[in-house]
């Protein structure tokens, strides 16, 4: 049977027990009903961080490519670095951050083309929010995930990236 320290007089109690035998102090214990609504709650996260990467991703055109683009995203500073690993430009590019639904679609930046094999570095204040990007601009230091979407010669392409 474990042990713990009750909190109060630091005497070894059995973890069971319902309140200590030297001082009286009674232990919380979590129900097993809060105990259940505490997983529930988790998987519940869980379940809504993947829609909330996604999320954008859901009204994407039928031409949409089946491959992702090749990417890479870093960030310097306050600055994101988008690097095009393709052989190939991507056009008319839109770069989303922090992504939340297809009803809240975070901070955007339209980006007319990105070469092949080149890296930009694109400005944190330049992303502004709503849908076509014309709202308040984002606070780079709050950055939790990029979605890129752009034209490819095999069609629409995007990339996701979750910064940690």
């Amino acid at each position: 049977m474990p042990l713990m320290k009750c909190p109060d007089c630091g005497t070894e109690i059995s973890t069971q027990a319902k309140a200590c035998p030297k001082c009286g102090r009674v232990q919380k214990r979590p129900s097993a009903i809060g105990r259940a609504f505490k997983r529930i709650g988790m998987v519940a996260l869980v379940l809504v961080g993947v829609f909330i990467v996604f999320g954008w991703f859901a009204n994407r055109p039928e031409k949409q490519s089946a491959t992702p683009l090749n990417a890479e995203v870093s960030v310097s500073g306050l600055d994101f670095k988008v690097e095009n690993q393709d052989s190939f430009d991507w056009s008319h590019c839109i770069l989303r951050v922090n992504i939340i639904s297809a009803e809240i679609p975070g901070y955007r930046l339209d980006v007319d083309t990105i070469p092949a094999g080149q890296t930009v570095t694109l400005d944190g204040f330049k992303f502004r929010a709503g849908i076509n990007g014309g709202g308040e601009p984002l606070d780079p230091l709050l950055r939790l995930n990029m979605g890129i979407r752009c034209d490819t010669p095999k069609g629409q392409a995007t990339y996701v990236k979750i910064f940690k």
